[in-house]
């Protein structure tokens, strides 16, 4: 994986809307989200959001089911062709993400998430979500296809998330493939899909109620390497 947060680091500490180009590629890809979305156990109602319409969606549980409130693969397909779609609290859906996170939350000093977004852009129009501001700082990384961006010049602390704004943007950039930006909390914009994207967004909590997670990982690899070279050091 590339990585080059540090090129936005000043950025965070000045608090102002900003982004930059090629910093980070590899975070994630369409197979890896392929692979999620039919766990199951994963897509659940809790975690899976979408702007299609999706209040007709039924679906008959089994017994062997753990969460009922997973949502059936058959029942996914056709929302995301839909519409816009996230997945949260996937801090952990790979190594390269679950890298980020933690780099971010040293550097930083916060708790950080990671939410991913896709459109299959299936329509002839344009799709995205509704203006509104967030109650945490995010960064957003470009992993494949475009998105439009636009951030206003107005900060909001309370109220509906989502927002209507007449003003004209104070920045208004189109993300590529490895292009990264940064929206400070509280602060009104929007993401419009101008092709099929799959974006990954890191909100940064500073909220001494949302402590980092840990880091660790298992590896299953080295653990059965170690159990195979002690089993050769028996042998001998």
């Amino acid at each position: 994986m590339s990585l080059g947060f540090h090129k936005i680091l000043d950025c965070i500490k000045e608090n102002k809307p900003n982004y930059k180009e090629k910093v980070c590629y590899d975070l994630f890809s369409w197979k890896e989200l392929e692979t999620l979305i039919n766990i199951r156990p994963l897509t659940n109602v809790d975690r899976f959001h979408t702007t299609a319409d999706h209040n007709n969606i039924r679906w008959q549980s089994s017994p062997w089911v753990s969460d009922h409130k997973s949502i059936p693969a058959d029942c996914i397909k056709p929302v995301i062709e839909q519409g816009v779609c996230w997945i949260s609290d996937m801090s952990r859906a790979n190594k390269n993400i679950n890298t980020v996170c933690n780099y971010l939350e040293i550097q930083n000093e916060a708790a950080v998430d990671a939410h991913i977004y896709f459109d299959l852009h299936k329509g002839e129009k344009n799709t995205s979500l509704n203006k509104h501001w967030d109650r945490s700082d995010n960064i957003i990384v470009q992993v494949a296809g475009q998105t439009n961006f636009k951030i206003w010049d107005v900060y909001l602390y309370e109220g509906e998330r989502q927002v209507i704004t007449d003003k004209k943007p104070m920045l208004d950039i189109i993300l590529n493939e490895g292009d990264v930006i940064y929206i400070p909390k509280n602060i009104v914009h929007q993401a419009t899909s101008i092709s099929k994207r799959l974006s990954i967004s890191f909100p940064m909590s500073k909220d001494v109620d949302d402590p980092p997670q840990t880091r660790k990982r298992i590896n299953i690899c080295y653990l059965l390497g170690m159990k195979i070279l002690l089993e050769i050091h028996k042998i001998k």
